[in-house]
């Protein structure tokens, strides 16, 4: 009889039933740099705190992943985590879930809520030892959701910070990533110095600038010890970096000048490009989009962004020679810069406001900003809760380490979640109280962008084009 009923049961209630009977999991940890995996505290943490979650809800734990020093910035980088989601997929019908010390642990990308989802299709939960939700319930899955999206926000927080720095001190002529051949780092001045590959990489310059081939001096250099590729040698050849200049994209390749060393003067380096091109030589914005303001944002037939590039040929001043390019093997279709431009000054001309319906469109504008405020305003509330009851639990944290025993390792680790929590509301807040101190001045220019969009785009200089986009 009973072999029967397993007849009517569906695929679901199959599933159903195996999640409700297995109890086998694995367990994933990880840190995310080297210095934290050395020191192995944080690591033996996470492996405790999941272990005892394992145990106290009846969990079979079968293997154990991570264990080392991984990224979370992007998810198929990291070696243990896809060995796990290999295992996981391939012993999908013994297995209930992954444990994690926390959502982040798991992932930071922004595909790990639909990762989650995936899992979840498989029967194998995700499961948090630290942030106790119930994945079986509506609301427990909106909060892990939450957790997943804030570990991803944190992330990208991280990433725009660093980002930032790193600009800011570009623009102060400081190079902050990897340096060139023939640089080191001093490590007790902190400064850049020229290395001993400096001295034959500003020979090697000297040598092109008296008409020597590359190829004669690729194997003089080799001689010397410096072996390099054709291709590199090109490459060093033609950074005005070795010239005391800084040109990086996070500057929009902008020049900017280097307080590190020159091997070599900047006439020196115009004349090696020249004798290399033929052509004169303009350090500039080369890799700009002065002559393409629509490059990236105006799209091919097939689907694929145009990029922009200049034909080989000598320049002619009615910049008919620049050209919007489809790299789509399938398809390269051209246009000139000229024509998709016009184009688009036609097109910005169809979406001008009719003068009927200026009258509406600004009392809209001002409805519109009213029901923001009131969102604005709510959400304000909101998040001054959330900070005031993040500053609750820290106390009461802070409490539980001084007088009741709480170990070191998993204060310092429930600290730092909870100070982050309360920073991304910060910042949150932050945002939201950036408030027009004249609105109707900022409806009043809304209404001309609506009203001028063409002559504006025919106003702005070629430079600043590429800001003005719909």
């Amino acid at each position: 009889m009973k072999k029967d009923k397993d007849l009517f049961k569906t695929q679901r209630q199959k599933r159903a039933k195996k999640e409700e009977t297995s109890q086998n999991v694995v367990i994933y940890t990880r840190v995310s740099t080297k210095e934290q995996f050395e020191t192995n505290a944080s690591l033996d943490t996470q492996k405790r705190i999941c272990e005892d979650f394992a145990k106290k809800n009846g969990f079979n734990v079968i293997k154990l992943f991570g264990d080392t020093y991984e990224s979370a910035k992007t998810d198929k980088s990291r070696k243990q985590f896809q060995a796990m989601l290999d295992f996981v997929k391939k012993h999908k019908k013994d297995l209930h879930g992954i444990i994690v010390y926390d959502y982040s642990r798991f992932s930071r990308s922004e595909e790990n809520l639909l990762l989650v989802f995936e899992l979840k299709k498989l029967g194998v939960e995700v499961l948090s030892a630290t942030q106790a939700t119930d994945t079986q319930s509506p609301s427990g899955r909106l909060s892990r959701a939450v957790q997943l999206v804030l570990a991803n926000f944190d992330n990208e927080q991280k990433s725009e910070r660093t980002k930032a720095g790193i600009v800011e001190k570009l623009r102060q002529g400081i190079w902050a990533t990897k340096l060139p051949k023939g640089y080191k780092k001093n490590q007790e001045t902190r400064t850049i110095e020229i290395d001993a590959n400096g001295e034959l990489i500003r020979e090697a310059f000297h040598l092109i600038a008296a008409g020597d081939t590359i190829t004669s001096v690729k194997r003089k250099m080799d001689r010397k010890g410096l072996k390099l590729d054709i291709r590199r040698w090109s490459d060093i050849f033609n950074n005005p970096f070795y010239a005391g200049l800084i040109v990086h994209k996070l500057l929009e390749h902008e020049p900017i000048k280097g307080k590190h060393p020159q091997i070599v003067s900047e006439e020196l380096w115009k004349q090696v490009k020249r004798n290399r091109s033929g052509k004169e030589v303009v350090i500039t914005n080369q890799h700009g989009s002065v002559f393409f303001p629509l490059k990236g944002f105006i799209t091919c037939s097939c689907g694929r962004k145009f990029t922009g590039y200049q034909a080989k040929k000598k320049s002619k001043p009615n910049g008919e020679f620049f050209y919007y390019k489809c790299n789509n093997p399938q398809c390269y279709t051209n246009v000139s810069a000229k024509t998709a431009e016009k184009e688009f000054v036609n097109f910005l001309s169809e979406l001008t406001l009719n003068r009927s319906l200026h009258g509406l469109f600004k009392k809209q504008l001002k409805a519109t900003y009213l029901d923001y405020q009131k969102e604005t305003i709510a959400k304000k509330r909101e998040l001054e809760l959330t900070i005031k009851d993040f500053d609750e639990k820290r106390l009461k944290l802070t409490d539980k380490f001084l007088y009741h025993d709480l170990e070191k390792e998993i204060y310092q680790e429930h600290k730092r979640l909870l100070e982050e929590g309360k920073a991304a509301a910060i910042y949150e807040l932050n945002f939201l109280q950036v408030e027009l101190s004249n609105p109707t001045e900022f409806i009043d220019f809304a209404m001309y962008i609506a009203v001028n969009l063409n002559e504006m785009w025919e106003k702005l200089k070629s430079k600043s084009r590429k800001g003005y986009r719909i």
